[in-house]
């Protein structure tokens, strides 16, 4: 039997009353898992709350025996949900079964205490810190070594290309940088969401977010 801390990211139906469960866990990243008849069960898994789970089998796909919520996150708005239905769409699409991603669970965890107490823009500050980590942690760290006065594109594995009729300005790139320690103004924020969006359109693929809609 395996035990981990785990949060929920996924689930869909499996056969007539079961789950498939894609979890997000400390030691062993991504994990699918199946829980038999939980469609008809009154005890209903919950989504963004740190839980400790239970699992056995021998194969790969392991099959869920018990979950327990370690801390019950019962302030979460509407707003809050919408960001990290984003962000498990991100983890769902991008992370690979029993890759190690400790750095990730912790980032998530940290999400998601945040974008409760903070407000407004900072939700979308906690957000972008989030994006960060799991492009770093996929191994695309990028270089923000950009003079101030100049314009750049954005090009998948380069970075940025000094070009005249670029959209970013490296002066507000140079902002984006010192934003990972202090919450940035709404255009800087706007340009790193922007930034994000180029840079996770290459690892997605033509298939567009689910969720891509609903934020701005």
């Amino acid at each position: 039997m395996i035990k981990t801390k785990a949060f929920l990211i996924h689930h869909r139906p499996f056969q007539e009353q079961g789950l498939l469960l894609d979890f997000l866990t400390l030691e062993f990243g991504m994990v699918r898992c199946v829980a038999k008849n939980a469609r008809k069960s009154r005890t209903k898994i919950p989504h963004f709350t740190l839980l400790d789970i239970s699992l056995v089998g021998k194969s790969e796909l392991k099959s869920l025996r018990g979950f327990e919520v370690v801390k019950p996150n019962l302030n979460l708005k509407k707003e809050d949900k919408f960001l990290l239905l984003y962000v498990n769409e991100l983890l769902y699409r991008l992370l690979h079964q029993y890759d190690e991603c400790v750095r990730i669970f912790n980032k998530y965890q940290t999400l998601i205490t945040s974008i409760v107490i903070v407000k407004n823009i900072a939700k979308y500050w906690q957000l972008r810190l989030f994006e960060e980590v799991l492009l770093s942690s996929l191994g695309y760290e990028l270089s923000y070594e950009v003079k101030s006065n100049k314009y750049y594109i954005f090009k998948d594995n380069i970075g940025f290309v000094e070009d005249k009729d670029g959209y970013f300005l490296g002066d507000d790139l140079q902002k984006i940088k010192s934003s990972f320690n202090d919450c940035p103004n709404e255009k800087v924020l706007k340009q790193w969401r922007n930034l994000s969006r180029l840079r996770f359109k290459s690892l997605l693929g033509n298939e567009p977010l689910k969720t891509k809609e609903l934020f701005r």
